[in-house]
């Protein structure tokens, strides 16, 4: 049995007020965890930037706080 695949176009970069381009950054991930969150994003209709940066912020940010406290209480010397 064959299926169709919904695919999202490419992304298109969201420029802020000034129509400047915003910050990014290329990074490398797994293929296959790539293609899943490609699928989710496409599935939400968001783009995969969007979804990954989302998804990926709480994370990131619950983990700054923490180096932070711990940077600056002076617990890594």
């Amino acid at each position: 049995m064959v299926t169709a695949e919904k695919v999202a176009p490419m992304a298109r970069k969201k420029k802020d007020t000034e129509g400047n381009d915003p910050p990014t950054k290329a990074v490398k991930i797994d293929r296959a965890l790539a293609s899943k969150a490609q699928m989710i994003a496409t599935d939400r209709g968001v783009n995969l930037a969007d979804y990954i940066s989302d998804t990926l912020r709480a994370v990131v940010e619950k983990d700054w706080a923490k180096m932070v406290r711990r940077v600056g209480t002076g617990a890594d010397q």
